[in-house]
């Protein structure tokens, strides 16, 4: 009796992971942009942010999936007194390899950036080193720790499934999809956009600490996951 149970609750939990692994695969495929990684450093010379995952080249929100590259972006705002005149470089060190790259001002003048074709594979350390009138400075990046693309994916799907249920051809989701990490203040979150061809997309907003739902966006307005909407829910 025992041996029958056991395998009939393995039998269960085989299709319920078929069952949800083909779900999110349907979506999964569709990904042209995934920024799933946010980090952070500084010291007394500089403060640092970034943003580092998977992005299609050329980046078009056209409903139709490209070519997807490494993406790496980072934000650099020095300390104290400099100038645009000024020279700055970066080199970025993942693991054993080795990127560099000329930081650029900003529109407004008010910090640096570069964009760099870099893979930062999980476990991996990320380092910044600053280059300015032949000084360097080290700077090791800190990996923000948030629930995972998978998790908050399969969040985003479930909170949207009658509205993306059209969507879905033959196990695949008619579309593409745009996902990034997004840091507000001190709070981290993930947004999704589900972006059918020449359709309005379909969006959700998750707290990417705990995975809680905070809202979704279709054609017709914000709809809140537990109350009517609001205009603070709006994404």
């Amino acid at each position: 009796m025992l041996k029958k149970l056991f395998a009939l609750i393995l039998s269960f939990l085989a299709l319920f992971c078929l069952w949800g692994c083909g779900k999110n695969n349907a979506y999964s495929s569709r990904v042209s942009e995934n920024l799933n990684r946010l980090y952070a450093g500084e010291n007394d010379g500089y403060v640092l942010s970034a943003a580092a995952g998977l992005r299609e080249q050329p980046y078009l929100a056209d409903g139709v999936v490209g070519t997807v590259i490494p993406f790496f972006r980072i934000k650099v705002v020095p300390r104290g007194e400099w100038s645009e005149g000024e020279e700055f470089s970066l080199s970025l060190l993942v693991g054993e390899e080795s990127y560099g790259e000329k930081l650029t001002v900003s529109p407004l003048g008010d910090y640096l950036s570069a964009t760099i074709a870099a893979e930062c594979p999980e476990g991996k350390e990320v380092t910044a080193v600053i280059y300015r009138d032949g000084q360097s400075q080290r700077i090791p990046l800190i990996l923000a720790q948030t629930v995972s693309f998978d998790s908050a994916l399969r969040t985003a799907v479930k909170a949207l499934s009658v509205q993306l249920s059209g969507y879905v051809v033959r196990g695949k989701f008619q579309g593409e999809i745009h996902a990034r990490l997004t840091k507000v203040g001190e709070t981290i979150y993930w947004f999704f956009s589900f972006i059918p061809p020449e359709k309005d997309p379909l969006s959700a907003l998750i707290d990417a600490k705990d995975g809680k739902l905070l809202a979704v966006k279709d054609a017709n307005g914000i709809l809140s996951p537990s109350a009517a909407p609001t205009e603070k829910n709006k994404l």
